[in-house]
């Protein structure tokens, strides 16, 4: 990731003067990242890392290396604990040495803890679209809270996470023997992931049906060539969830086929009420490593992946992509700590200038063609 590390470079003045927590997934672009950080003397006073999305070889890795790894467990009691005392053990090491603390957020894991005041933490840069959501609930009077996950560069990694979500669907359905093409589908969420998973499904032949919260999203893709669903017929045999919300519960089973397919391609395992469709189930048959069929009066239900995001069954994002957000992540952390920002008490954002900054010096200073060159693209 050679444009992280000349931006960790360009501002590690800043960036060693700091400790770390940092919330991410754990594969070999995070490891990439902590050992550019580590290159400059930055101190990481904990990795916490998704369970989801978690390669085993890099945890060994991070534990030879001696960095203090923790693992999430979906629960948000647990976690918010766990989080929490992380939290609470560096900030005393704060108050001895004086060295305050930066967060790098996924999923908004801090945005509640620190609502209740944490005067250590200057500055918190939050990756996911979930996340930003939850930091936009809460008002914070000690630290300075920035988004990347409504960028330009989110809308770039937001086409290769969408057409991913669809061919790791297709994936685990060729392990049953099926395929999702020329099959009708419905997409719930028209953001940045959805728009792009939707588009990547017409292309493979599906039938594709929106339904979106916000009707002008549902325009949109009236409007891309999709059909929007009409929300008092049955759900289509296939629910792709890329909402970041609860968006499909199982109160009322009239209203799904016999057969249901159940894929999430949020950030989260938030899409489907995963503890309601257990509760609710006469029977449980897991088919796969992949998939589960839980039957509910006679319906049956495949959740796909356990209701996380498929598209972390394999890669989906190329190198590069990556390497914009953590670049990106960075440079949120030198535009904070500069006095002639302007910055607001809500959610800030990298400026046009950053984000321009971060083009030109991938484009015009010699890192497209150094490690990427237009044959990765």
């Amino acid at each position: 990731m050679q444009l992280t590390n000349f931006f960790i470079a360009k501002y590690s003045n800043i960036l060693n003067k700091y400790r770390f927590i940092v919330v991410q997934h754990l594969m070999n672009d995070t490891l990439e990242f902590i050992s550019y950080l580590r290159k400059y003397d930055v101190k990481i006073d904990a990795l916490i890392v998704k369970p989801y999305s978690l390669d085993n070889d890099c945890a060994k890795i991070v534990e030879e290396m001696q960095l203090p790894l923790y693992r999430l467990v979906n629960s948000p009691e647990r976690d918010g604990r766990m989080c929490e005392a992380i939290l609470q053990e560096a900030s005393m090491r704060s108050a001895q040495d004086g060295k305050h603390i930066i967060i790098l957020d996924l999923g908004g894991e801090y945005a509640e803890i620190l609502s209740k005041g944490y005067e250590y933490v200057d500055v918190v840069v939050e990756d996911t679209a979930i996340g930003h959501r939850i930091y936009e609930r809460y008002t914070y009077s000690e630290n300075i809270i920035y988004s990347v996950a409504r960028s330009r560069m989110k809308g770039i990694e937001a086409r290769f996470v969408g057409s991913t979500v669809a061919y790791s669907a297709e994936q685990i359905f060729r392990s049953i023997g099926k395929t999702l093409y020329a099959k009708r589908v419905l997409v719930i969420g028209y953001g940045l992931i959805g728009r792009n998973a939707a588009i990547t499904l017409q292309k493979m032949g599906c039938k594709v049906e929106v339904k979106d919260s916000k009707q002008v999203n549902e325009l949109e893709a009236y409007f891309d060539g999709l059909e929007v669903c009409d929300k008092t017929a049955k759900y289509p045999d296939i629910i792709f969830g890329i909402t970041g919300y609860k968006t499909v519960e199982f109160e009322d089973v009239s209203k799904f086929s016999d057969v249901t397919y159940l894929i999430s391609g949020s950030s989260k395992q938030v899409e489907f009420d995963i503890k309601g469709l257990k509760e609710k189930a006469d029977k449980e048959n897991r088919i796969n490593d992949n998939i589960t069929c839980y039957e509910i009066k006679g319906k049956k239900f495949f959740l796909f992946y356990d209701g996380f995001p498929v598209n972390f069954l394999f890669k989906s994002i190329p190198d590069c992509i990556i390497d914009f957000m953590f670049a990106e992540m960075i440079v949120a952390i030198g535009q904070a700590m500069d006095n002639e920002i302007i910055k607001c008490n809500g959610v800030n954002y990298v400026d046009e200038d950053g984000i321009n900054e971060i083009s030109n010096t991938f484009l015009r200073k010699g890192l497209w063609g150094e490690k990427y060159g237009k044959k990765d693209f």
